[in-house]
């Protein structure tokens, strides 16, 4: 290995730079054939390229900057003129005195830096099959060896630009300045035909003083194929950087036809106002111009796939939240799609109670418009408080809390939307639509537990649901809201996870339909006020007793709650049970009654 590798035909100067840096081991190539070669057997930590090293140094640079794994090394111009403003090189310095001390603190700067960084672990160097010759002396082989190089440069280079979260208008304007960048061109004028309409977009790199860039459109709309001028299309100039060229020799260097795969056309034309130039091969052209259609074609086709998925999304975004949406438009496959997963979720059902009655009473149009009012309002609370609408069952609304999105308090938030849909549920305008005479009413059930949550249906139709036990008893816990005359009826996990915050009161232990193991159930409380703390000791002691088969002690306490709150439809239920019972009490008792209706 060695410290530097110098490319240098003058035996003079190259002597300079080893007087200069006696402690650097520097390895001297004369011959720019033999330059790669020795650049991988050497595998130097620094490579200076010295102006008389090569009948074309831009061409030397280019091909470093196109091998793999020999791209990061640091890479100094030394001659006369500095180059860094158009060149990819790490630093350019002249011969002059005044560079000398700065050359010598940036070469160990460099050095060091390259040490601690750059890998070892090189594959040796196999030349082109084209480059096989004694000595490596063939000018057209170099020649050739030197494009198909910087063929491979100019490739990663432009591919690598970042199309996501671009316009295609942006994507078109960050290839001219790459290209332009790269080919050292001062301007890059393009016009795309899509359909019947032109867009011209004029990139001036390092641009031009404004009678220069007059001079350039007039110069390109010469170059344009017959049929391109149409009267809607406009000339979109960026600006990068004033720059005024003194010695300004306007001419064409390259222009190439567009046609990808899109159906898209048009031209490309660059140029350089100023002396320094790198001259293009109609080869290294025809490269370039290929290179640059799989750039437009991938920016075209991404845009065109961005726009399809905005559309999806703004279409499907009032039934799925952003998260389902997102996470179906990433899955690529089938199978994909159709996956699952096991969650904790709480699970929220409402129904509007004696709906049959009101489509009987009213018009299908009043019907409609009443429900899409109701779902409106309900959606928008439950929402509100991070809840995601699982799908809508006739007049009922099935939703979930802890999916795609959870949160710590999931039970909370639910609870939360279940409260302030019940205290909202009236605001609505009801103008002119008939009710049944108990009036409009909604009840909620509310169970937390395990789910299975994911796509589930076929191939052609399916939905983001939640199904198992813990949907199933939310869904008869609301369907009981009625039977027991209460607003939101919970399960005993539910209760457990809130009854600190709110008031919940147990109101029975029963089997419900499709269950064998009794089940607690309790009343989330919208307004406690009028549940006194004496009504709950003679309510609680009443209920205990009734649980435990004591039903004559337990009517007396119910009497005494029933007393202070005469209209409690569950005391009075319990009552009923306790005056049966003690008639004729069950075969058998735990404290819980059968529910065999939905």
């Amino acid at each position: 290995m060695t410290d530097i590798l110098y490319l240098e035909k003058s035996p003079l100067l190259a002597k300079e730079l080893s007087r200069l840096f006696p402690s650097f081991s520097i390895t001297i190539v004369e011959k720019e054939e033999l330059f790669f070669k020795t650049l991988f057997q050497k595998r130097p930590f620094l490579i200076v390229i010295g102006d008389t090293g090569s009948l074309n140094p831009t061409e030397i640079i280019f091909c470093l900057k196109g091998i793999k794994n020999f791209n990061q090394l640091p890479i100094v111009f030394y001659g006369e003129t500095d180059f860094s403003d158009i060149l990819p090189v790490t630093k350019s310095f002249t011969r002059s005195p005044e560079e000398i001390e700065r050359l010598t603190e940036s070469f160990s700067k460099y050095l060091e830096w390259s040490k601690q960084n750059f890998s070892e672990k090189i594959g040796v160097w196999i030349p082109p099959s084209n480059y096989q010759t004694p000595g490596f002396a063939h000018n057209r082989a170099k020649a050739l060896m030197g494009t198909h190089i910087f063929e491979n440069y100019l490739f990663h280079e432009l591919m690598e630009i970042n199309i996501v979260d671009l316009t295609f208008d942006e994507i078109i304007g960050k290839v001219q300045t790459k290209l332009c960048d790269l080919i050292i061109a001062d301007f890059s004028y393009m016009v795309i035909k899509d359909n019947i309409i032109f867009k011209r977009y004029m990139h001036l790199h390092k641009a031009v003083s404004e009678e220069k860039e007059e001079e350039i459109l007039n110069l390109c709309h010469k170059q344009e194929k017959p049929g391109y001028r149409a009267e809607e299309s406009k000339i979109e100039i960026t600006r990068v950087k004033e720059r005024i060229y003194k010695n300004s020799n306007s001419r064409i260097l390259m222009i190439i036809s567009l046609n990808p795969a899109t159906g898209l056309e048009g031209q490309l034309i660059t140029g350089r106002l100023s002396s320094k130039e790198i001259e293009l091969s109609s080869h290294l052209a025809n490269q370039i111009q290929k290179i640059v259609n799989q750039i437009l074609e991938k920016a075209y086709f991404y845009y065109k796939k961005v726009d399809e998925t905005q559309m999806i999304f703004h279409a499907f975004k009032q039934f799925l939240p952003a998260p389902i949406i997102n996470d179906l438009l990433l899955k690529q496959s089938e199978k994909a799609l159709m996956t699952g997963e096991k969650r904790n979720i709480v699970v929220l059902f409402s129904h509007i109670r004696n709906f049959d009655t009101m489509v009987e009473l009213n018009d299908p149009e009043k019907v409609v418009n009443f429900l899409n009012q109701h779902f409106t309002n309900m959606v928008n609370i439950i929402q509100k408080h991070g809840g995601t609408i699982d799908k809508f069952i006739g007049d009922a609304v099935f939703a979930i809390f802890g999916a795609p999105i959870s949160y710590r308090d999931n039970a909370e938030r639910a609870a939360n939307a279940a409260i302030e849909m019940i205290q909202s549920y009236n605001n609505i305008i009801t103008e002119g639509f008939r009710f049944p005479e108990e009036g409009f009413s909604i009840g909620v059930g509310l169970n937390e537990g395990q789910a299975i949550i994911g796509n589930i249906g076929c191939s052609d139709k399916f939905d983001y649901t939640a199904i198992g036990d813990t949907v199933n008893l939310a869904a008869r816990l609301e369907s009981l809201t009625k039977h027991y005359h209460q607003d939101i009826l919970i399960s005993k996990i539910l209760y457990d996870q809130i009854h600190a915050k709110y008031y919940c009161r147990l109101i029975d232990k029963a089997k419900v339909k499709g269950k064998s193991e009794s089940t607690d159930i309790y009343s989330l409380i919208v307004d406690s006020s009028p549940y006194t703390d004496k009504w709950r000791e003679f309510y609680n002691r009443g209920l205990k007793m009734y649980i435990l088969g004591n039903w004559h002690i337990a009517n007396g306490y119910l009497e005494k709650a029933q007393m202070i709150i005469p209209d409690d439809f569950v005391c009075s239920l319990l009552l009923d049970r306790c005056e049966k019972f003690q008639m004729e009490a069950p075969e058998s008792w735990d404290g819980a009654v059968a529910l065999n209706f939905k």
